[in-house]
Parts: structure tokens; C-alpha cells; sequence
């Protein structure tokens, strides 16, 4: 899927220094028998760093008609702000904090 959507995938996939940010929805977030989306394309890619959300993400539209994060729940669509963001580096959490908005 990556090869689709980026064509610098396949050459920075395995390239150390690589951060792929995965800005959607519980990317990394786990459970009983769950293992994040973020971790398991870490896990796969040894060398990269991968950076996923913990909770929902809420978008919304910028005045130049583009879009950024302008919050992240726990809870879907409670307000909670309670959302992370957590880094992996070889399938293992590396790194976990509060996702905040400046």
C-alpha cells in the first residue's frame, strides 16, 4: 500500500533515518492480542522510526483549504484531548506523549 501512495517509499522504507508518521486513527494503538499498526510496520522495517496515534484524531480544515490535527481523543468524540502519539523503533514503544496542539 505504501508503494502506491508514496513513490520514495521503496527506496526510504529500509534507509536509517526514516520517520513514516501515520496520522490516522489508533495507528498505535493496541490490545488483548492486538499489535499497533505502527509497531508492526516498525517491526518490519528495523530501521525506520514510526510514529502512530494513540486515540482519534480529529481534522479540520486550514483557511489555505488544506487540513491539519486539531485534536486527539481517547474516547471517539468525547473531547477528552486524552489522545498520544507514541514512537516505535523495531516493533518496541520507544517513546509515549500526550498529543498537544500549539
Amino acid at each position: 500500500m505504501m508503494n502506491k501512495y508514496s513513490p520514495n517509499w521503496n527506496e526510504a522504507k529500509d534507509k536509517k533515518g526514516t520517520v513514516l508518521a501515520l496520522w490516522l486513527c489508533n495507528s498505535a494503538t493496541g490490545g488483548q492480542n492486538i499489535t499497533p499498526l505502527a509497531a508492526q510496520i516498525s517491526k518490519a522495517h528495523p530501521n525506520i522510526t514510526v510514529i502512530g496515534a494513540d486515540g482519534f484524531l480529529t481534522y479540520v480544515r486550514t483557511v489555505n483549504n488544506g487540513f491539519r490535527i486539531a485534536k486527539s481523543d481517547k474516547v471517539r468524540d468525547s473531547g477528552d484531548r486524552k489522545g498520544e502519539v507514541v514512537t516505535y523503533q523495531n516493533g518496541i514503544e520507544v517513546s509515549r506523549r500526550p498529543f498537544t496542539k500549539k
